[in-house]
């Protein structure tokens, strides 16, 4: 995964790099509502990845991601954090930009999963009450994370201290 700003010059060459280990990729605003702005895009499309990349970068960071085949069929898996511990996990479709979410759950985490998202929270886990952190298995079955999820409420009792536009889905 690779994060994105509007001071980083994007050029086709970055495009080819996104895709040099992978056949599709993910391009999504770092922090998003409702999917808004995610898209998948095939190795032979780097001119729209690199268009979209750049039009969510003047707005947002970027996220640049291997696409995980699994979602098409096992769907992601979000952890919940809920006061120092992951409590359980639920699962969602595959959801891409217009698509109708689908959650099911909730389910017990696996540990290896929980070991990831463990890692992945790590330098916030002792700030916040709640958060979520989304995992997708690779082609080999291991998961690897696809995003941690900013708090609803802080420690220090503040509700919504990271506001959604969720006209495009960026961060505010």
């Amino acid at each position: 995964t690779q994060m994105l700003n509007a001071s980083e010059l994007m050029t086709s060459a970055d495009a080819h790099a996104w895709f040099s280990a992978t056949d599709r990729i993910v391009i999504k605003p770092a922090v998003g509502a409702g999917s808004r702005g995610t898209r998948v895009f095939a190795h032979d499309q780097h001119a729209l990845a690199l268009a979209h990349a750049r039009a969510l970068a003047e707005r947002c960071e970027v996220l640049v991601q291997p696409y995980q085949r699994s979602v098409e069929h096992v769907g992601e898996r979000s952890l919940i954090w809920i006061d120092g511990m992951f409590t359980h996990a639920i699962r969602k479709g595959r959801r891409l930009e217009g698509d109708v979410e689908s959650i099911t759950g909730p389910f017990a985490i696996d540990a290896d999963e929980r070991a990831v998202a463990t890692a992945a929270l790590a330098p916030w886990a002792g700030a916040v009450l709640y958060a979520r952190v989304d995992v997708a298995r690779d082609e080999t079955g291991q998961p690897r994370p696809q995003g941690v999820h900013d708090h609803v409420l802080d420690r220090e009792g503040a509700a919504g201290a990271h506001l959604l536009d969720t006209r495009d889905g960026c961060h505010r």
